[in-house]
């Protein structure tokens, strides 16, 4: 079972600075009720003007007693990675000799290292005690403190980022952040109590939901109360934090609905899909960041926020790869030194000195041998090669129509005296087979030629339409013959 602890410190009642707060220890008030009661922490530590001793011990908002809080949880306390420490503190925040100090009851401006505390220390011993949900949600910079030209700030957000503690700040550090009257309490408390409880906390259990809705609830607050504006914000580094459920295992979640696990199945598909196949990353992160929206088993959350800082890290190391890539075309590499080849002794020069009046000799280099003629290269690649790739490929044949118009006219002639002696129809088939036996006869005469003369055999038997231009010719002629025949009579006639 998860353990859950919190500090909650709201002071109104300042002694050293009158410069006191009106709802400062309400929202300590309301912040302790909330994690007691509804996100069910184990215990609530609280320090305000009002609160009650505890373990005979005081709660007073003074410097000594909050340490000791904060020096015997470092000592005894021992959380696991799945446990949440919260830190929440609403009153005067300052910056002196760039530290971030928290003011108490008991703080000094003239002397704030001794008699308030720093973030830093805070941060520090939060982190001490082991939990791996650390939260810490300053709503300090509140009215101006004389002598204090900037509330907490830069020196805190850079601890967080190194510490991994996600911290939640009411405004920008040149801002105030304001109490509302009407509500009892300062804008920024009452719109993070709005996100974490009531109707909407279903849908907002992700520091980023949390983020997005005091964005846009905090400036809304402060127009409806004629307060000015203020703008909270968020840091929660490394990224994944930033996609962390914010009160893991503290509320209980009903079960899953059909509904929920076909959706959830669904997303994750395409999510996969997305982030490994067509390596979509804008949509993949979109769909992990749905996933993790709606799931209700703890597993689904963890791969979505596993998922998303992987997908951060590999859109990272594109930007570093298109970044090299530019880079190393637009800048010149400079070449590498290249050490020359040995040099043999008989080639190699004596040292030219200015005092002497003779130059040295030039020497000619050794002869070049060629291991291949240009003759044998040739050869060589002649007889590698083979028959379809030679290097001296065949000249295109040239038809010859000499011979095919000879031809066709002897048939013709021949098809004409047929027709003329009136020659029956086997006489004609005869005269036809005669034509294409004549034509195989030329075919394989030409191929046994060419083999005998140097041609490869299957490269003349390829011209197989020697055989069909012949028999093509000779029936065409006695075609011919047989028209010319029919043409002559019917001119007779007229």
């Amino acid at each position: 079972m998860a353990r859950n602890l919190a500090i909650a410190v709201g002071i109104n009642h300042y002694p050293l600075l009158d410069q006191p707060l009106r709802y400062a220890e309400q929202d300590a008030i309301a912040m302790q009720n909330f994690l007691q009661n509804e996100a069910k922490f184990e215990k609530v530590y609280r320090f305000s003007d009002n609160s009650p001793p505890v373990d005979h011990k005081s709660t007073e908002p003074r410097r000594n007693n909050l340490l000791m809080v904060l020096d015997q949880m470092e000592a005894r306390v021992r959380l696991q990675e799945s446990d949440s420490l919260w830190f929440f503190f609403s009153g005067h925040g300052a910056r002196q000799a760039e530290q971030d100090y928290l003011l108490l009851s008991d703080s000094y401006l003239g002397n704030l290292q001794e008699t308030a505390i720093s973030t830093d220390r805070i941060i520090r011993s939060l982190r001490q005690c082991g939990a791996g949900n650390l939260i810490m949600i300053l709503d300090a910079c509140r009215n101006r403190v004389q002598n204090v030209s900037k509330g907490v700030g830069s020196p805190t957000v850079e601890l967080s980022k190194q510490e991994g503690v996600i911290s939640f700040f009411s405004c920008r550090p040149s801002q105030i952040s304001y109490e509302v009257p009407a509500l009892r309490q300062g804008a920024f408390t009452y719109a993070l109590l709005e996100a974490l409880g009531g109707e909407c906390q279903p849908e907002r259990t992700t520091v980023e939901q949390i983020d997005r809705y005091l964005l846009r609830r905090v400036p809304e607050l402060n127009r409806q109360h004629n307060q000015p504006a203020q703008e909270p914000y968020l840091i929660a580094e490394p990224a994944r934090k930033y996609h962390q459920v914010i009160l893991p295992a503290a509320i209980a979640q009903p079960p899953p609905t059909q509904w929920q696990t076909n959706e959830i199945d669904r997303l994750k598909s395409e999510a996969f899909h997305a982030t490994y196949v067509v390596r979509d990353l804008d949509r993949a992160k979109q769909l992990w960041r749905r996933v993790n929206e709606i799931a209700v088993v703890p597993e689904d959350r963890k791969l979505a926020v596993d998922r998303i800082e992987e997908i951060a890290q590999m859109q990272l190391n594109q930007e570093s790869s298109v970044s090299s890539n530019s880079d190393s075309q637009a800048i010149p590499q400079p070449l590498k030194a290249v050490s020359p080849p040995p040099v043999d002794p008989k080639y190699r020069q004596e040292p030219f000195h200015k005092s002497s009046q003779q130059q040295p000799e030039a020497v000619s280099p050794p002869p070049v041998e060629l291991r291949y003629q240009p003759e044998e290269a040739l050869q060589w690649s002649e007889q590698q090669l083979s028959v379809p790739f030679r290097l001296n490929r065949p000249k295109n044949r040239a038809t010859p129509w000499i011979r095919l118009i000879t031809s066709a006219l002897l048939y013709a002639i021949t098809g004409f005296l047929l027709a003329t002696a009136t020659a029956p129809f086997w006489l004609w088939a005869g005269i036809g087979a005669v034509a294409v036996a004549m034509a195989v006869f030329g075919a394989v005469f030409g191929a046994v030629f060419g083999a005998v003369f140097g041609e490869k055999l299957l490269e003349s038997f390829s011209q197989f339409h020697t055989f069909l231009i012949l028999t093509a010719t000779s029936w065409l002629g006695l075609g011919l013959g047989w028209v010319g025949h029919w043409v002559f009579q019917q001119v007779n006639r007229g």
